[in-house]
């Protein structure tokens, strides 16, 4: 740790099989700067020795941290930390990390149940957490009781096998790296580094407003504006509220309070203002019979953001789908029988023109609905 800078600048160091217990102190391993959480084996275990999960937790990253549980029987061994770091993001409420060890001899259905009842009681008080699921778990494969928690570690840890491994609820958050064995270890340390994606940068872009000015006599003046558009600018600033955000940055270099206070306050108003106005232009679009323009503005308002489609990756779906379209070719398939209609009733007929001139007739920019015929 003292020698290593990409050590001492990790938030959360995960141990498993320490091998401490009740007889070793916890002064003879706090180590500065870090935060130590122990959850040694017990009788519960059925094992005399071995095994005990261990937590350090880098202060520079979280000082509120508290021990939630910690089991231990004859499947598994777990010690779960609730934190809540200095910088969190919005979307989540806390930090979960859970230290897991199963025996290679463990059951694995009932090491499977009691990690089921751990984190699902988790997930059901606090929804909006993140989750770390981190530890050695030998032949147990967490995904098949909780396949919203993905798995991070692609690379073999003990010889060829992967037997560690890191899930998250939270799909490529991090990218597996091997370190060197961890002392006596005859397992790799791995290191988990955040895999986020790269920033997509939108150049401003310029369009051209042209608009009414004051007549002069007969004659109607237009004028033209070449105005500047951000990626982030929000759909109701306008030109007032521009001016006034001009009028509060000269007031603020000037250096005035009283001044400053006044803009301050003519700012506010004129947002508001302006969230108004464009609100009544979203709700104009209900009348307009336009949902296209309703619905972007309404995500717009609401910071709506749609989410990535995930395809399950069950191998034998495709075969599923290429069966099921191609059922009509399958010589084995039974022939369809002919219904004769009844006295009286004329069949249906389409023909290919027909078709044709009804799909041309869709607008693919009209969203589905009452409006469709």
């Amino acid at each position: 740790m003292s020698v290593s800078e990409e050590m001492r600048n990790c938030a959360v160091i995960c141990l498993t099989e320490t091998w401490l217990n009740d007889s070793m102190p916890d002064s003879a391993f706090q180590l500065a700067g870090w935060q130590l959480f122990r959850a040694d084996r017990n009788q519960l275990s059925g094992k005399a020795r071995g095994g005990s999960l261990c937590f350090y937790i880098n202060k520079g990253w979280c000082t509120d941290c508290v021990v939630v549980n910690a089991l231990c029987s004859e499947a598994t061994e777990q010690l779960t930390v609730k934190c809540r770091p200095h910088y969190l993001p919005r979307e989540f409420t806390a930090v979960f990390v859970i230290a897991v060890y199963i025996a290679p001899d463990a059951n694995a259905n009932n090491a499977l149940k009691e990690l089921h009842d751990n984190i699902s009681s988790l997930q059901n008080k606090h929804p909006e957490a993140f989750y770390v699921v981190a530890g050695d778990f030998n032949h147990v494969n967490l995904t098949n009781i909780l396949p919203r928690f993905y798995q991070h570690i692609d690379i073999p840890t003990r010889g060829n096998n992967t037997l560690d491994r890191v899930y998250t609820n939270s799909r490529d958050a991090y990218r597996a790296v091997p370190h060197p064995h961890l002392g006596l270890s005859d397992h790799i340390s791995i290191m988990l580094v955040p895999a986020d994606p790269p920033l997509r940068r939108f150049r401003p872009t310029q369009k051209t407003i042209t608009g009414a000015a004051e007549s002069e006599g007969e004659l109607d003046v237009t004028t033209t504006k070449t105005v500047t558009c951000y990626p982030n600018q929000k759909p109701w600033l306008n030109g007032e509220v521009r001016s006034l955000l001009k009028a509060r940055d000269a007031a603020f270099r000037s250096g005035d309070s009283q001044e400053l206070r006044r803009a301050r306050r003519e700012l506010t108003a004129g947002v508001k203002r302006a969230k108004a106005a464009y609100a009544l232009k979203i709700q104009g679009h209900f009348s307009s019979q336009d949902p296209r323009s309703m619905w972007r503005g309404i995500k717009c308002i609401t910071d709506y953001k749609t989410r990535d489609a995930q395809c399950s990756k069950d191998p034998s779906l495709p075969e599923a789908l290429n069966k099921f379209y191609a059922r009509f070719e399958d010589p084995d398939t039974p022939p369809s029988i002919r219904l004769t209609p009844s006295p009286g009733e004329v069949p249906l007929s389409v023909t290919p023109a027909e078709v044709r001139r009804t799909l041309r007739r869709i607008n693919p920019r009209k969203s589905a609905g009452p409006g469709v015929r």
